[in-house]
């Protein structure tokens, strides 16, 4: 042999023998340490698994092997290097549990599995008991930490990972944390943690420890704490449950708990996948994001179940509850994804707390193609719920969001402060369900929040928008929405905000789908706050009570060419109200339908009632107008703060009223009921027209509006303004006059005219009994006005002498057939 040849041999031998160290597996039972003669083959000495050794260990069925945190026999250093008495696995080291038990003590020091390197516990069946205080998975130098709980073969339950107990069975009286991901602050920038739980495998979680004092009324509370990805790493570390793994959750949990550090930011998933895969919350905390950027997933049949705290044992009182949080500190960015028949659940009871969906940073909830979130709890969920903060929840195709009690739910909660803008919110739902048995859908109270209805269905219990100085935003795109409680738009009438006067900006559009509102309605509710329904298609019913344009705010509705409302209750004091109370202002334009039911409760436009009741004595202005029809079985009527034009009061437009239309003004009021008319004949209309199938009755009221420079004026000028089935009804317009200086006055009154008015300027002759069918000026129910225009050659005495004698013949006839 040569001598080189000899010296490659030995080489490979010392090389070989310092590498690939023999496992060591069980032979008996006993401590790792202190029995280390007896229990371990080879014989002799302990194990090394940890940091400063090269063991790998399999323990046996049959076998207990125990640790007690005694020495330094696993080999593990702390940070700077030196020996600790902490149970590791470490440098690329595995210990398997194949069938026996390893049990750490309550005494024994932390456990370390990837401290400084790669180190992996596999439990394939048996039992750990690990009540160990700490417990880091992946803690340093980019170290990676491993644990898998079951093979994926055995029965279930036949491998299990206990955070709680003592071998004994007793409860271990300490609050254990597990936690996956670096150790603490210091930069360690590729540190991970990894649990797998199989199908046979369970992971226990410890209890947090509640203790109550009864002289200071107050809860002490240990937490443990489980944290899927510590501190900042471009890692991700992964708590991963497949088909059939159980981990029963009894502290907080929190799925990147950390900021970021040098720039790199803590990153933790928490995933559920496949049928029976099951957590259930039993107290503590849901975190994901605490402050990084933390992800959930629960799709395949799996299950997410939050339940109710227990009543603590010493006390006999219930401790206090735990909320949930996505997307909890500033910092955070959390995601939580359901989907593939995953359900999520919050369930009965006061002490599962409630959900915080961007509490200070950014969080989202996506639910789609069968997944379900279902709250069964009496508690909110708040989405976007502090300055700064962003909540947004998706229902996509085939998705479900349930409350299944009386839980209500707040989107863009709280207003901008010195360093933050606003919270915001947004619910969204393309093609799934959102339903909410009662409570109620608050949206921008002092935040901004936004309802999205593009396709799908949803059903709220009441729906406020914009309470306090909040911006709410609603877009119906498609689909159907069911209102099952009162719909206020722009202000609330709670205790808090019944009487509050902040510019709060409510603004519903629809383009498409059906909204039902089953009860009271109003847009505009509060005094200082504005806002608008806009239907440019789509359809709205209102089932019951009073719809209101304008009630104490700002309100106004536009109906498009295409869009269709239809208020249906017959409560006789249920009326459809525009500019309802003092100092309100409704405007509603009708482009497309709008349909009132009732025969004892019609429309009332400026003619509202006061708090106490009373009728047409309110400031409250209200303006109806449009282009399309609005069937009124109980009649418009335009009360003393009330216009009524066709068009807009800028634009000509024709406006259908099937019904009577009542403009009534009392006695000695500041103001009148308006006609108002918009004069221009380059329009094919030349003037607003309202065409009525029913009556006009006209009291105390006026006639208004504008005159376009350039349009027809003289004795054959025609402007068509009311062509009415029935005719006129009580008394003349109360700012017609019988005498007029006009040049054309005399051959006015010989053609006819009832009357003079002055309108922006340009004065008019008055037709009351015009036939717009035929062109003429007798023999029909219409109102049409001439303009009068420039003077002309005065006429003879004669003439004017038979002109008054016409026109005091026509007066009184008038008269006598109006009694």
């Amino acid at each position: 042999m040569t001598l080189h040849r000899f010296f490659a041999i030995s080489f490979i031998t010392v090389f070989q023998s310092a590498s690939f160290a023999q496992p060591y597996v069980s032979n008996g039972s006993g401590h790792w340490i202190d029995d280390a003669a007896s229990i371990w083959i080879p014989t002799g000495t302990s194990p090394l698994t940890g940091t400063n050794g090269s063991d790998s260990v399999t323990i046996g069925a049959g076998h207990t092997i125990t640790y007690s945190g005694k020495g330094t026999g696993v080999g593990n250093t702390n940070a700077s290097g030196g020996a600790t008495t902490d149970f590791g696995v470490d440098n690329g080291n595995t210990i398997t549990v194949d069938g026996g038990i390893l049990a750490h003590t309550v005494g024994g020091a932390w456990v370390r599995i990837g401290n400084h390197g790669q180190g992996t516990l596999d439990i394939k069946s048996g039992f750990v008991y690990l009540p160990a205080g700490e417990i880091q998975v992946g803690a340093k130098n980019n170290a990676q930490g491993t644990i898998r709980i079951g093979d994926g073969t055995g029965a279930a339950g036949s491998a299990v990972l206990n955070l709680r107990d003592q071998l004994s069975g007793a409860a271990s009286g300490r609050a254990t944390s597990l936690n996956l991901g670096t150790q603490d602050g210091t930069w360690s920038p590729g540190s991970a943690g990894f649990i797998t739980i199989e199908s046979d495998g369970i992971l226990e979680g410890a209890n947090s420890l509640t203790v109550y004092n009864a002289t200071t009324n107050q809860w002490t509370i240990t937490q443990s704490i489980t944290r899927i990805g510590r501190y900042a790493s471009p890692t991700e570390s992964v708590f991963l449950i497949k088909a059939g793994g159980q981990f029963n959750a009894r502290g907080n949990v929190e799925v990147a708990a950390s900021n970021a550090n040098n720039g790199v930011t803590t990153k933790g998933l928490l995933h559920l996948d496949g049928v029976g895969a099951r957590m259930t919350q039993y107290y503590g905390e849901l975190n994901i994001a605490y402050n990084g950027e933390g992800r959930m997933i629960v799709e395949n049949s799996a299950e997410y179940i939050h339940v109710t705290n227990a009543v603590d044992p010493v006390s006999g009182l219930t401790p206090p509850r735990n909320n949930t949080f996505i997307g909890r500190g500033a910092n955070a960015i959390g995601t939580l994804t359901i989907r593939t028949d995953g359900k999520f659940i919050r369930d009965t009871g006061g002490n599962v707390g409630d959900l915080y969906i961007g509490n200070d940073g950014r969080g989202t909830v996506t639910i789609e193609s069968g997944g379900e979130f279902i709250n069964r709890s009496t508690n909110w969920d708040w989405i976007g719920n502090n300055a700064g903060s962003n909540g947004a929840v998706y229902v996509n195709q085939g998705g479900k969001y349930y409350t299944t009690a009386n839980s209500s739910m707040q989107v863009g909660v709280n207003a901008a402060n010195a360093t933050k803008g606003a919270a915001t919110g947004l619910i969204q739902v393309d093609g799934g369900e959102l339903v909410m048995a009662g409570g109620t859908l608050y949206l921008g109270q002092n935040g901004n929040g936004t309802f999205r209805l593009i396709s799908g269905y949803a059903e709220v219990g009441a729906f406020n928008l914009a309470r306090g100085a909040g911006t709410a935003t609603v877009d119906i795109q498609g689909g159907e929405m069911l209102i099952k409680g009162n719909l206020f738009a722009g202000g609330d009438t709670g205790a808090d905000f019944g009487t509050n006067t902040s510019a709060g900006t409510a603004t519903i559009t629809q383009s498409g789908g059906k909204v039902t509102a089953t009860n009271a309605m109003s847009i505009g509710l509060n005094a200082g706050h504005t806002a608008t329904y806009t239907l440019t298609g789509g359809e709205l019913y209102h089932l019951n009570s009073d719809m209101t344009i304008g009630e104490k705010g700002t309100g106004s509705m536009y109906i498009g060419s295409t869009a269709r409302v239809y208020d249906q209750s017959t409560d006789p004091q249920a009326f459809f109200f525009v500019g309802r109370q003092n100092d309100s202002n409704g405007t509603v334009i009708v482009d497309g339908y709008l349909e009132k039911t009732s025969a004892a409760a019609g429309i009332r436009v400026g003619h509202g009632n006061d708090s106490a009741g009373q009728e047409n004595n309110t400031t409250g202005r209200g303006l109806i107008g449009g282009t399309g029809t609005i069937k009124a079985e109980g009649g418009v009527w335009v009360g003393n703060y009330g216009t009524i034009t066709g068009g807009t009061m800028s634009t000509v437009g024709q406006l259908t009223i099937e019904g009577n239309v009542n403009l009534i003004s009392t006695s000695g009021a500041a103001s009148q009921s308006t006609l108002f008319v918009n004069f221009d004949s380059s329009t094919a209309l030349k003037a607003d027209r309202l065409t009525i199938t029913g009556d006009l009755n006209i009291d105390g009221a006026v006639i208004n509006g504008t005159w376009a420079q350039g349009s027809e004026t003289g004795l054959g000028s025609r402007y068509w303004v009311v062509v009415s089935e029935n005719g006129f009804g009580l008394n003349d317009f109360l700012n017609m006059v019988y005498e007029s200086n006009n040049d054309l006055a005399s051959q006015y009154l010989l053609m006819g005219a009832n009357g003079f008015v002055t309108i922006d300027g340009m004065e008019f002759a008055m037709f009351y009994g015009a036939d717009f069918d035929t062109g003429t000026l007798f023999g029909g129910n219409d109102l049409m006005l001439s303009a009068m225009g420039a003077a002309v050659p005065e006429p003879s005495m004669a003439m004017l002498s038979l002109v008054g004698l016409a026109s005091a013949m026509l007066r009184r006839r008038r008269k006598a057939v109006r009694k």
